[in-house]
């Protein structure tokens, strides 16, 4: 009697973040909360240099929200960015960064 090995591949990918919100923020690509576009809801920019900046702008209705495609849009045009200099002028126009999980399709 002659048994048949059967071969199965498996690729799978677990993951559990715990940590602050600054944290949480920077793992998920978005600049830290002291940067002149620190947040991850909105596209405010306060104005100011780091240390100093100017967050009394709190119309929330005149802020410009953030949406999962747009962010992915940009972190995509991150990604596409041919030399450093235009890469770190990406990041800082949207106050986003690139991070590995953002490719996976669940994250």
């Amino acid at each position: 009697m002659q048994l048949e090995s059967n071969t199965y591949s498996v690729r799978a990918a677990l993951m559990c973040i715990a940590a602050d919100i600054p944290a949480t923020r920077k793992v998920a690509g978005f600049f830290g909360h002291s940067a002149a576009m620190g947040c991850n809801k909105c596209y405010t920019k306060f104005p100011g240099t780091i240390g100093r900046l100017n967050y009394s702008n709190f119309e929330c209705d005149h802020w410009p929200p953030r949406t999962h495609t747009k962010h992915l849009g940009h972190i995509e045009e991150i990604k596409n960015s041919k030399t450093k200099t235009q890469k770190e002028k990406v990041e800082q126009q949207y106050g986003v960064r690139y991070s590995p999980l953002l490719e996976l399709p669940y994250f």
